[in-house]
């Protein structure tokens, strides 16, 4: 035989031997862990499961049928749990690595259950006192459990408060209902109409569609249902979906829901009637800033028109559009005036942006911006044209006023009914060597009598002009002349004003008293002052 041969053989037989020492290798671990966690009676025909973190990865064949119903949602571990858990309610207990343990069922002492746990393996046999009857009792065992998740299923079909049933694919016949629905359907017709009828023949909602797509998403909408005898609608969410043999509906009661949403709806009609009638106008933006709502006065003061204002434009849109219309105060350059309006909404999402718009015609609006539920934005829009005519009126009466008092050489000061200081003239300021201040500093007649003896010789005038202030409102003017330390004679005129107010006039002189300027000359510490 050719060396070449030879050794093409010795290679695949090598190869060979390679593989069969892998081979038997890998059983053999294999079975050492089998051999570790499977029972010795493992052809006993007992179920015996093998998990590695919960995950099934072994099972006998006794074992796979018990689990063979196992809904496609559940593992097959927390399927298993949930079977044996009405015979072994501590099957979950805490089990040491490393340790085995035997649990007995609550209900016959005959069975129980193994459990063997090793690093992350767990190993579950369900065992019994005699092996064919404790098969025959875990077939059983499984066929009540199965029975009492129908029956509970079937409870709480039939005591749900939702209308429940399922229509085949072809003419939307029901084909199953629970109680609920049953009772409506008895209820849609009159008594008579049930005579010889074992199944509601009419679909509750005749308005919903079928059939329905294998792979549609589930649908709700609201429908109506009238029962016999009654005039008021009854309302439902109806929920539609693909199930096993056609489409399952499930309704829930929507009365509460609706008279809610009408209640609404009539509050916000009060509302909207409400705002149509005022005539401050209103503008809602919505957290995109896009124009939500509004009242017609907002219209009539902005001169929008209301094509445009009823395309929902945003805030940006409606301000150049008042722009546009010379509505908005007019800036310097178009930066500013986007600059300026960015700021009016942020304080107006503050709840802090009030300010005046004097438009080019003379009109005033006083612009509100107040924050709105879900981040919009309400400005109010209020005509003050006349109220800020008034009061620019009455600014410049006031101002007049001031300065014919200023012009009279007389010093005047006017005191209100509580002897606050509240009209004084220059020539009164100049007399008595106060600032001008003194009207905002709250300078009332007793500081001012301090002021006008500090000034002057004493006399009884003083302690007169207090009482006259004090006094009720029937008095009667009069006049004294005072002293100053320098001599000079001044007459001192109070005379009553209305709202109890009192006026007092100085009135200059040049008289001077000749004894007390003899005093004044020879030593001036001779003149005596009242404190």
């Amino acid at each position: 035989m050719p060396s070449g041969d030879i050794l093409q053989l010795v290679c695949v037989a090598l190869s060979a031997m390679f593989l069969s020492i892998l081979i038997n290798a890998f059983l053999q671990g294999r079975f050492r862990r089998r051999k570790t966690l499977a029972p010795k009676q493992h052809n006993t025909g007992l179920p015996v499961f093998l998990f590695e973190n919960e995950t099934l990865i072994d099972a006998t064949t006794t074992a796979q049928d018990f689990i063979a119903r196992r809904p496609k949602d559940m593992t097959e571990f927390d399927y298993l749990i949930s079977l044996l858990g009405g015979f072994f309610p501590t099957i979950l207990t805490d089990l040491a690595d490393g340790k085995k343990a035997s649990v007995v069922s609550s209900r016959d002492d005959s069975l129980s259950v193994d459990i063997a746990k090793k690093d992350q393996a767990l190993r579950i046999t369900l065992n019994g006192s005699d092996h064919l009857q404790a098969l025959l009792q875990y077939k059983d065992l499984e066929q009540e459990a199965l029975q009492n998740e129908t029956d509970t299923l079937r409870y709480l079909c039939d005591h749900a408060p939702q209308l429940i049933w399922q229509e085949d694919s072809e003419n939307g016949q029901v084909v199953w209902a629970n109680k609920a629905y049953l009772e409506y359907s008895d209820r849609k017709q009159p008594p008579t109409a049930h005579t010889g009828q074992a199944w509601p023949s009419h679909r509750l909602f005749d308005e919903l569609p079928y059939p329905i797509a294998k792979d549609a998403t589930p649908l709700t909408s609201r429908r109506s249902l009238k029962l016999a005898g009654q005039e008021a609608e009854h309302w439902f969410d109806v929920t539609s979906m693909p199930g096993p043999a056609g489409a399952l509906h499930y309704a829930s009661c929507a009365n509460d829901v609706m008279r809610a949403e009408e209640g609404q709806k009539s509050f916000m009609a009060t509302i909207a009637n409400t705002f149509a009638q005022l005539s401050i106008g209103l503008a809602i933006f919505d957290s995109k800033r896009r124009l939500a709502s509004y009242n017609p006065a907002f219209g009539e003061l902005t001169g929008l028109p209301t094509n445009f204002l009823i395309g929902r434009p945003s805030i940006h849109n409606v301000l150049d559009r008042l722009r546009d219309l010379q509505i908005l105060p007019e800036p310097k350059d178009y930066t500013s005036f986007r600059q300026h309006f960015a700021a009016l909404e942020a304080e107006a999402k503050n709840g802090t942006y009030v300010e005046n718009w004097e438009m080019p015609d003379g009109q005033t609006f006083r612009v509100t911006g107040r924050p709105h539920p879900n981040g919009a934005l309400a400005f109010l829009f209020e005509d003050v044209t006349a109220e800020v005519s008034l009061t620019r009126r009455f600014r410049t009466e006031i101002e007049t006023g001031q300065s014919v008092l200023d012009s009279l050489p007389d010093a005047i000061a006017v005191f209100s009914a509580t002897n606050m200081l509240v009209v004084a003239n220059d020539a009164y300021f100049d007399l008595w060597g106060q600032p001008e201040t003194t009207m905002s500093a709250n300078m009332d007649l007793r500081t001012s009598l301090r002021t006008w003896k500090a000034d002057c010789v004493s006399t009884g005038a003083w302690r007169r002009i207090e009482d006259f202030a004090k006094a009720p409102s029937t008095r009667e003017p009069w006049s004294d002349t005072v002293v100053r330390l320098d001599g000079r004679q001044i007459t001192c005129a109070v005379t009553p004003l209305p709202n109890n107010m009192t006026l007092v006039r100085f009135l200059k002189s040049t008289k001077r008293t000749p004894t007390l300027q003899k005093l004044m000359t020879a030593d001036p510490a001779l003149i005596m002052r009242k404190s």
